[in-house]
């Protein structure tokens, strides 16, 4: 067990350590108010897409038959869909009937795929925490 917890804390650990190491030549590339909108992005998309499922994925990992986890896993998919359209509404809004005239940038799209990103992520490990054994005792 220690040693699956200390793979688990290297694996983290690089991940942060490689983030670090790309900071100065990052911080070169972008001014300070790209980061603020980067933030401001990843904010908005971390908070919409817990939202994003309605907390749906964490029901993934408590049916015991799969048929029911794969309907859990769709309605997820579908949800996450009609909330990115709901995000890209505005802009189509914007360019088909008020012609640009309201300065929209292209956040709400890079919001929506955030949003589907986070949601795809999260599904996706309790997809794998429901088919884990790791922690259950076999009788034999």
């Amino acid at each position: 067990m220690l040693r699956n917890f200390l793979k688990a804390g290297i694996g983290g650990a690089g991940s942060q350590a490689i983030n670090f190491l790309a900071l100065p030549v990052i911080s070169r590339l972008y001014a300070p108010k790209d980061y603020a909108v980067w933030a401001i992005i990843m904010a908005s998309s971390s908070i919409l897409g817990s939202i994003a499922c309605l907390r749906y994925e964490l029901a993934i990992v408590i049916p015991y038959d799969d048929e029911e986890a794969s309907s859990l896993f769709w309605l997820c998919v579908i949800l996450t869909g009609f909330f990115a359209a709901i995000a890209i509404l505005p802009s189509i809004i914007n360019e088909k009937f008020l012609f640009n005239s309201f300065p929209f940038g292209g956040t709400s799209i890079l919001i929506a795929v955030g949003v589907a990103l986070d949601t795809v992520q999260q599904v996706e490990s309790h997809l794998l925490m429901r088919h884990y054994k790791g922690f259950i005792k076999t009788g034999g």
